[in-house]
């Protein structure tokens, strides 16, 4: 069978880990020995930042042990984001890719590709220089397959025993709220999720416009029995957290409660990215 290698890549602290690692945990569980990972830290900010991130994010998957200086990866198939060639291409290749295939989850990179000089020249820059040789896989949930067409329409999954072991076990009546990022942390490992509520709208500012591609948090809050409250305030364009509320039947331009069907982000046997990399 072939060898399965999932790279994370720490430039910084955002929610590509979390969904590579997740990506891991499901492939690790139906395949068994085939699964390993590897993370290299890139990010320059000290020898304790990842441990912290990895302890407040990541659960119980001890990923420090996946560290290495290598900056040569060697195996039959990658599983990585594209937040990976996004880094790559802007500052420059030092990463040595040898593999057959190269499977690509989404991130907000072809949108930023989109506003840098065109996503075409991106996507030769992934085939041709970073992964010469290889069959690159796109996974890409429908607005960001407007700039990728051949990619497989996918969906990020959640990896709930991560989110068991982040389960909060104090509450704060405070409402969470991404905008003024007034998240309060627990003791021991608790995080975010000890605020009894998520206030939602969208927060994050690329090129002038409010921007949000899979939206994690609204579900682990909700994963986690908390009220999250959403708003369209912020919503400017249909953009990938579209796509996923729709995709779990809610239009997200409408002000409500979320209540979704969380098992439709659940990675089971039937997930399409075991079938990418058999």
């Amino acid at each position: 069978m072939k060898q399965v290698t999932v790279f994370n890549y720490f430039k910084e602290t955002n929610g590509t880990l979390t969904s590579t690692c997740d990506a891991y945990s499901g492939l690790k569980k139906y395949l068994g020995n085939n699964v390993d990972i590897v993370t290299l830290d890139d990010s320059n900010q000290g020898p304790g930042v990842f441990p912290l991130f990895s302890h407040y994010n990541l659960g119980n998957l001890d990923i420090t042990r996946s560290l290495s200086k290598s900056r040569v990866v060697e195996t039959d198939v990658l599983v990585t984001s594209t937040f990976l060639p996004s880094c790559q291409y802007q500052n420059g290749v030092d990463i040595k890719f040898n593999c057959n295939r190269v499977v690509l989850l989404d991130s907000l990179s072809f949108y930023l590709a989109h506003n840098m000089g065109g996503v075409e020249p991106y996507l030769d820059f992934i085939e041709n220089t970073l992964f010469p040789g290889a069959e690159v896989v796109y996974l890409c949930n429908p607005w960001n397959q407007q700039w990728v067409p051949k990619a497989h329409e996918y969906y990020h999954k959640l990896w709930w025993p991560r989110l068991d072991y982040n389960a909060p076990t104090t509450t704060i009546v405070e409402p969470f709220n991404r905008e003024t990022r007034n998240y309060k942390r627990g003791t021991n490992k608790d995080n975010i999720f000890v605020h009894k509520s998520f206030d939602y709208a969208r927060w994050f500012v690329s090129f002038g416009s409010y921007v949000e591609n899979i939206g994690k948090l609204l579900y682990e809050f909700q994963y986690h029995g908390r009220t999250v409250n959403y708003s369209p305030r912020n919503k400017e364009f249909n953009d990938g957290l579209t796509y996923y509320l729709r995709y779990l039947g809610i239009d997200d331009n409408v002000e409500q409660e979320l209540d979704v069907d969380l098992s439709k982000l659940a990675f089971t046997e039937n997930d399409f990215l075991l079938e990418v990399v058999s």
